[in-house]
């Protein structure tokens, strides 16, 4: 019987189970490829800042009359103060 080493062994499986190989290399480079997606977080903070912009602007449309006459009154105040200076 002859001995094989690794090289010659591999090319042996390949030749028996050639789809079997195949299936298993495109599993292991589809996992790495998720893996890849999964560890990959920079669009996260960029997503996170729309929703969190949307909301604000969403907020002062709402509320628009009552932030102009706050908004108002306090620069009516700073006025006066600056006056009796």
């Amino acid at each position: 019987m002859k001995n094989f080493d690794q090289k010659e062994m591999g090319n042996r499986e390949e030749s028996i189970f050639p789809q079997a190989t195949h299936s298993f290399v495109l599993q292991e480079e589809q996992l790495e490829i998720e893996q890849g997606i999964q560890n990959n977080n920079k669009g996260i903070g960029v997503v996170e800042l729309v929703l969190i912009l949307v909301v604000l602007v969403g907020l002062i449309l709402i509320f628009r009359t009552q932030l102009m006459e706050i908004m108002t009154n306090v620069f009516d105040k700073v006025n006066n103060e600056i006056g009796k200076m």
